[in-house]
């Protein structure tokens, strides 16, 4: 099961940003992707890789909806997740000048 409605954020953008702890899993965002891990008997392994290079900042779940994630980024937009991280779309977001 993924989420737990906790997010942390960080403005070093070189290192960690943000650590998100999900039971046996976890989500990491770092400067250039997303990285997923598991836990297992002989520690961590790394799961998969998403969202290279666009800059993610930040991750929180949904409380509601334990698979449900979004993942904002610098330039390249807020994401959306509803299998843990697997896949992720995009919401464009458009801003009117006033």
């Amino acid at each position: 099961m993924y989420g737990t409605g906790n997010g942390f954020n960080s403005k070093d953008t070189s290192s960690l940003v943000t650590l998100v702890s999900m039971s046996t899993k976890l989500m990491v965002t770092m400067e250039d992707s997303v990285l997923a891990f598991e836990s297992s008997k002989t520690g961590w392994k790394k799961v998969y890789e998403s969202l290279k290079g666009t800059h993610p900042q930040c991750i929180t779940f949904d409380p509601n909806k334990p698979n449900r994630a979004y993942c904002g980024t610098f330039g390249g937009g807020l994401w959306k997740t509803d299998d843990g991280g697997l896949s992720l779309i995009n919401f464009l977001i458009t801003v009117k000048k006033c």
